[in-house]
């Protein structure tokens, strides 16, 4: 039992004041009777007052005002579920544990204060799927889509800077990992929701904003912390604050990257907030969020539990309607008659309630009767989730579903019925049953052999039921056309197979010609290679040989000038020696500074390693 509007029950405070207003008022009147009636005329002037009734007659007001206030408060008892489909949005969060987070520079600290945002997202976004990615140095997906707020609440308060196993802040990971949670082919808007301080120590943020949008994905950004930032202190391992230093012995200041969470963001048509007041959320999903068209959720079963204030209501009437009727002098008839009146009024209400809970039954059975199949089988799975061991119910339930073709559903609630060993009547119905869901299966079938098994499995199904009832009649005419159909089936059966076989020859040519054109192709490109090659081979004999001549002609031309010289020395005899010619220091050294600027020397460069590469950054666990 439970109550719908439970804050009301603080009116019960006042039935002690009314009470006290009672005793007052009767203590009054007394007071005044005393005041104006003389001594020996109190017994004559009330002597037919029943001051007894008069006591019955407050407590019965007193009682009434109790059951009114009981019955505001919405009393519950018994339930049923309901399947409810919502519309909404898929929110994946992302919060930020690295260990730069832990910075006080918002109060208490940053981490705190992103989980408190996370957690008014929660009461805001009542309609929507919300999904939870944890990141530092790696990404994880904490929480998948879920509509349990509840399951979200507890992932979001167990985070800590210690959940994950890798220092650092990947913001580009969470994104991949955050997109990846999305379900392909759906039409809901995708909304990723990141709360951190912005330090991006892989550097890869903007290239993974760029590949969510493509994929229709929108980035909101919540800045944590402030832009002057603070320096960052942890837990040590004594128990103490410790300042976290740099590769350098130099304390890390960890400041709010604006620019970066606002690029993010533009990259993929959200846009960026700073977490500052307590409407930061709410702005964010009035003004991002909100306006985006929503999708069809899936579907989810609600426990909606049954009113019952009225009977409260109506007790409250009647000690109304008895304290009215009830005369204040003294009568022939007794008190307790009039309870024991009350006492049967209050039984009988308790068995209309009581037959109220099995009026969904025949209403079920009602709808199915006036061919509402649909509206029975609500009705039907309702009951069955308070009975799920009814044989009876299952069989309703796969009825239901069979009159509205949905087979798959009907064999397995059939399935079910099945097992009532004490109910043979029961089994041989739902094993009847079973053969025509099973023939109706195999019927929607396209390939033959698989309608062939349907229907086997449906001959077998009837055989049993025969077994139970040898007289049913249905049971085994419709044995003799599932057996006649089958036999049918196994002439077509051989057509398909080698139709199948055709197909599949088909493709095996296919599959050959394919290769041999490759093939073909490749050959082609090789001898076309070939005789690329061998021209390249004549055009450089062709070189050489030119090259040759002209050196065969250089050799002619040195001997020429060989003999011209040799005549002239000996036309030149009896001239006078020539002199020696020397440089000047200025010459020597413009000719050495001309060499040298002719100089080609040869530097070898080690190739890099990827150990090197691997160093080129120092890592940062912050």
């Amino acid at each position: 039992m439970q109550f719908g509007s439970p804050s009301v029950l603080w009116l019960l405070l006042i039935v002690p004041a009314v009470i006290w207003f009672y005793f007052i008022a009767w203590k009054k009147n007394r007071e005044l009777i005393t005041k104006f009636v003389h001594p020996n005329l109190m017994d004559t002037l009330t002597g037919e007052v029943s001051f007894k009734i008069k006591k019955w007659k407050m407590a019965l007001v007193i009682c009434s005002f109790i059951f009114l206030i009981l019955a505001a408060a919405r009393p519950q008892w018994g339930f049923k579920w309901e399947e409810v489909k919502q519309r909404g949005l898929d929110i994946i969060v992302a919060i930020d544990t690295s260990r730069s987070m832990l910075a006080e520079d918002i109060k208490p600290n940053r981490l705190t204060r992103a989980k408190l945002a996370a957690l008014d997202l929660i009461s805001i976004a009542k309609s929507d799927r919300l999904g939870l990615v944890t990141f530092a140095g790696i990404a994880f997906l904490q929480c998948p889509f879920t509509l349990d707020d509840e399951a979200f609440r507890q992932s979001v308060n167990v985070l800590d800077v210690d959940i994950m196993p890798q220092g650092g802040t990947a913001i580009g990971e969470a994104i991949k990992i955050a997109a990846d949670a999305f379900k392909e082919g759906t039409e809901n808007h995708r909304i990723i929701v990141i709360f951190t301080d912005g330090e991006d120590l892989e550097g890869n943020a903007i290239d993974a904003a760029g590949e969510a949008a493509k994929k229709g994905i929108k980035i909101f950004t919540v800045g944590v912390g402030t832009p002057e930032g603070e320096t960052l202190r942890v837990m040590g391992k004594n128990g103490k604050m410790e300042t976290v230093l740099d590769e350098n012995r130099r304390p890390v200041v960890s400041r709010l990257n604006q620019n970066l969470l606002q690029e993010i963001a533009a990259k993929t048509g959200g846009f960026y907030l700073q977490l500052t007041g307590a409407k930061t959320i709410e702005t964010l999903y009035e003004r991002g969020i909100a306006p985006l068209p929503k999708g069809e959720q899936s579907a989810r079963w609600v426990k909606k539990f049954n009113e019952r204030f009225y009977i409260l209501l109506l007790i409250a009437i009647l000690l109304l309607i008895v304290e009215m009727f009830l005369p204040e002098r003294k009568t022939s008839f007794k008190i307790g008659k009039i309870a024991g009146n009350i006492g049967v009024f209050l039984f009988v209400i308790c068995i209309i309630n009581f037959n109220s809970a099995n009026a969904s039954l025949s209403s079920a059975i009602k709808n199915f009767n006036e061919k509402k199949y649909k509206t029975a089988l609500h009705e039907f799975e309702d009951l069955l989730k308070k009975k799920p061991d009814d044989p009876k119910l299952s069989f309703n339930v796969g009825a239901a579903a069979y009159m509205i073709d949905r087979y798959e559903v009907a064999s397995n609630y059939f399935a079910l019925a099945l097992n009532a060993p004490k109910n043979p009547e029961l089994q041989q119905k739902a094993l009847y049953n079973m053969g025509n869901t099973l023939y109706r299966i195999g019927e929607k079938e396209q390939d033959l052999s698989k309608r062939y098994e349907q229907w086997k499995l449906s001959t077998n199904y009837y055989a049993a039921a025969l077994k139970f009832n040898p007289k049913d009649k249905n049971a085994q005419f419709n044995y003799e056309f599932v057996k006649k159909k089958i036999e049918e089936l196994e002439k077509q059966l051989p057509k398909q197979n080698q139709q199948q076989k055709d197909n599949n020859k088909e493709d095996k040519q296919q599959k050959e010609n394919e290769k041999n054109q490759k093939d073909k192709n490749e050959q082609q490109q090789k001898n076309n290679q070939q005789q690329k090659d061998q021209q390249q081979k004549e055009q450089e004999e062709q070189q050489k040989q030119q090259q040759a001549q002209q050196k065969q002609q250089g050799k002619q031309d040195n001997q020429q000038q060989a003999q011209q010289n040799k005549q002239g020395e000996t036309n030149s005899q009896g001239m006078a020696e020539t002199k020696a010619v020397y440089m000047t220091p200025e010459q020597v050294q413009k000719l050495l500074e001309a060499q040298k600027s002719e100089e080609k020397p040869l530097i070898f460069i080690p190739p890099e390693s990827d150990k090197q590469k691997n160093t080129s950054r120092n890592f940062k666990n912050w």
